[in-house]
């Protein structure tokens, strides 16, 4: 994306939490400096609210999924998982960041997809931020 592009997102975006501040200030969670930044083009700012490092690409969640499928489709494998450090070694492999297998675990989790597999993450041989991944009211 280039900076005039940043600049046209970050002012929609900006304008956006204007109305939102307007209409229902309990739930915006940005400061007015971040809309100020946002509306006058401080590129800093944009870049920081478009974040586009965080963005799970297609192939991403296609390595997931398939790290997830070998348990999935063999009851004999699902039942050897211990939690999420049995498999953390194939997710970076895969240039996954733990923060991105999060992401991918939790839209997954509240898809109904892989609910058997996920579900064995939540165990003591796990990191505490791998364990459960039900959204949550401040998540939606």
């Amino acid at each position: 994306m280039n900076t005039q592009e940043k600049i046209a997102w970050g002012v929609q975006m900006g304008e956006f939490y204007r109305l939102q501040k307007r209409v229902a200030p309990e739930s915006l969670s940005v400061s007015d400096s971040t809309i100020y930044g946002l509306l006058n083009g401080i590129l800093p700012v944009i870049e920081e609210q478009l974040d586009t490092e965080s963005v799970i690409t297609q192939e991403e969640m296609s390595a997931m999924t398939d790290i997830l499928n070998e348990y999935h489709v063999s009851n004999e494998r699902l039942e050897g998982l211990r939690g999420y450090y049995d498999i953390e070694d194939q997710v970076s492999e895969a240039g996954i960041s733990r923060w991105k297998a999060i992401k991918i675990l939790t839209y997954l989790y509240n898809s109904d997809r892989f609910v058997a597999v996920i579900n064995k993450f939540d165990s003591s041989n796990s990191p505490g931020e791998c364990r459960r991944f039900e959204l949550m009211d401040y998540d939606m």
